[in-house]
């Protein structure tokens, strides 16, 4: 680890401030004008932030009765922030990405600096902020985004976790130790692949002191504990329906295609795996190892744990920090060398060497900055709530109860039911309660929708009973005009439909003859 004097230092700092500053701006500029976020994610993240700003935390935000079943500290800062700002859950969701996920960005680059040095942590920042994504999402390079995923929010949380660790490995305090702790829990609350990681990295700096590791994981279950009781208490973490964790990414579907998956990426990996070589933190070295076993298993024909991208995403993190160091240590050595079998002189002075560094990675910085702005994550396929939905939500919130089940397909609830914080029957596979039986649900929802289509009086409403149905969500004009014939028309915005009882007007009598 190199030395600057003091004033090198603050430059490269106010370097570092600049760069994470400027991707802020970028980052800001693509939500602005925004009011609703884009992904399937996203919306199951506004659906459960609106349960809970509804008063239901620990509540699964689809069905009812059953609990909540994904990390949900970003629905709850959501929740906390939408009602503090007076805004909508989906508009806060957009509008405050590029600000929360900037944590991601600052406490990077404070690791960087405690393990790698500060030079290598500045080339490691500008590695994560704008080379490592390439062309890919977000949510799967660790990177800075404006788009606010769960495991986007986690970077930050994790990398002053790992902070706490070191710290705690340096001096085993009592304090520390409990900070660390709690910094796990967090993370765990967050996000549940780099939780992995950290117990782990939490286990190597505490292997031979027991009671610290013991008081580290008491802390982190307490911490953790809100969630835990409903995974583990309610549903004793028996799955049920795999979907929602065994989805894949296309670039990495299988062991088989990891080959060419670290092809394309050759450049970060070969960098990555020279500084492990290289450097001397134990602790980066277990965090990289536990990632990249972590991925082999996911991807693997194995029980399913957790989407193999995740995995991906911080093994990503330590090739940027593994990168950085590289670069730095070539900075130190390669010139110097060159140079002396040229002329014979003595090495140059190594603060010179760290700023004609940190001066070519600003350099190579601004060369790809078209690339950057420009990348494929920064203008996604977007799921826009349209007027009228957004019309549809609020008029959903305004009829109905939280606890209200409503009736509608996979769209009708990713863009207005969840977003109104309802309850439904069924929803998207990918997004539904990975504890609770799906099958049935789906085809419950299918034939009480096609019932509707048919007018068949007496199957909607045996069903409408059964799952306690009370309103129908209806998209398209012919839809709309079957729901109208056996529902009580409630409102209409559009080509959306909304049919049915009140919570206050229910009756025995669900649906009537056409």
């Amino acid at each position: 680890m190199q030395v600057l004097s003091g004033s090198r230092s603050l430059l490269v700092d106010w370097l570092a401030l600049i760069l994470i500053l400027t991707a802020l701006a970028v980052a800001s500029s693509k939500t602005s004008g925004l009011t609703a976020p884009h992904d399937l994610d996203h919306f199951r993240d506004v659906a459960l932030a609106q349960t809970a700003r509804d008063g239901a935390p620990l509540s699964d935000q689809y069905y009812r009765d059953e609990w909540v079943w994904y990390n949900p500290l970003l629905p709850w800062t959501l929740a906390l922030g939408s009602a503090l700002t007076g805004t909508t859950v989906e508009t806060f969701h957009v509008r405050a990405g590029p600000w929360l996920n900037l944590l991601g960005p600052l406490a990077f680059y404070l690791l960087g600096i405690r393990w790698v040095g500060r030079t290598a942590a500045f080339i490691a920042l500008a590695i994560y902020l704008f080379f490592a994504i390439g062309d890919g999402p977000g949510w799967a390079y660790a990177t800075y985004s404006p788009w606010l995923y769960s495991n986007d929010l986690a970077e930050g949380v994790f990398f002053i976790s790992a902070l706490a660790l070191q710290a705690a490995s340096d001096r085993p305090t009592l304090t520390r130790a409990i900070s660390a702790g709690a910094l796990i829990g967090l993370t765990f609350l967050t996000h549940t692949a780099p939780a992995l990681i950290l117990v782990v990295m939490a286990c190597a700096v505490f292997a031979r002191r027991w009671n610290i590791l013991l008081l580290t994981g008491a802390v982190a279950l307490v911490v953790a504990s809100p969630f835990l009781y409903s995974i583990g208490a309610q549903y004793h973490f028996q799955v049920v329906h795999t979907r929602p964790l065994s989805w894949t990414w296309d670039a990495l579907p299988t062991l088989n295609a990891l080959p060419q998956f670290l092809k394309d990426n050759a450049i970060l990996v070969s960098l990555g795996v020279f500084g492990a070589i290289i450097t001397t933190s134990r602790l980066l070295l277990v965090w990289l190892t536990t990632a990249v076993v972590l991925l082999l298993y996911t991807v693997s024909p194995a029980a399913p744990l957790i989407p193999a991208f995740h995995f991906w995403k911080w093994t990503t993190a330590a090739m940027a920090l593994l990168s950085g160091a590289t670069l730095a240590w070539l900075g130190s050595n390669a010139p110097a060398h060159a140079w002396a079998a040229v002329r014979q002189p003595a090495a140059l002075p190594s603060r010179q060497v760290n700023l004609l560094a940190v001066s070519l990675t600003v350099a190579a910085v601004a060369w790809h900055w078209p690339v950057y702005v420009n990348r494929g994550d920064f203008s996604p396929e977007r799921t826009q709530l349209s007027r009228d939905d957004v019309a549809a939500v609020k008029f959903l919130r305004g009829v109905t109860e939280p606890q209200d089940v409503v009736l509608g397909d996979v769209h009708a609830v990713l863009r207005i039911i969840g977003p109104a914080g309802r309850k439904t029957v069924a929803p998207d596979a990918y997004l539904a309660n990975p504890y609770v039986p799906f099958a049935r649900r789906a085809q419950a929802r299918e034939s009480m929708l096609a019932a509707i289509e048919t007018r068949d009086v007496g199957t909607y409403n045996v069903l409408a009973r059964q799952y306690a149905v009370t309103i129908a969500v209806t998209l398209g004009s012919d839809a709309c005009a079957a729901a109208f014939s056996m529902l009580p028309p409630r409102a209409r915005f559009g080509d959306v439909c909304i049919a049915g009882y009140s919570h206050s007007a229910r009756t025995d009598r669900l649906a009537a003859d056409p």
